[in-house]
């Protein structure tokens, strides 16, 4: 690009919790798997593993809202795309009772 600057993709904070949960679940795993086979065998790891086995459990709590979060997203994007392109030829308040049987579900 001759002058321009490039231009980056802003993350929504959903998907920067989504990224930050899966990055601190992986490190610790990998933290607890290490720990387990290099470790001195007086070394207690318990409280490594409980915090590990909560990040999981905190990893699919925000993995399961994002999608949630996407799937009510697009659903809005495809009953507006719905309206637009079905307005003109089925009527209003055909496709504006369709679009409501749609959100609602």
């Amino acid at each position: 690009m001759a002058g321009g600057k490039r231009q980056q993709k802003k993350l929504c904070c959903s998907k920067k919790i989504v990224v930050v949960s899966y990055v601190a679940t992986g490190l610790l795993t990998a933290t607890l798997v290490l720990g387990v086979f290099l470790a001195p065998a007086k070394v207690n790891l318990s409280p490594l593993e409980v915090v590990t086995g909560l990040a999981w459990g905190e990893t699919a709590v925000a993995s399961g809202f994002y999608y949630w979060k996407a799937r009510a997203e697009n659903r809005i994007k495809l009953t507006k795309a719905m309206v637009d392109d079905w307005a003109d030829k089925y009527g209003i308040d055909a496709v504006a009772t369709l679009a409501g049987i749609v959100l609602n579900e």
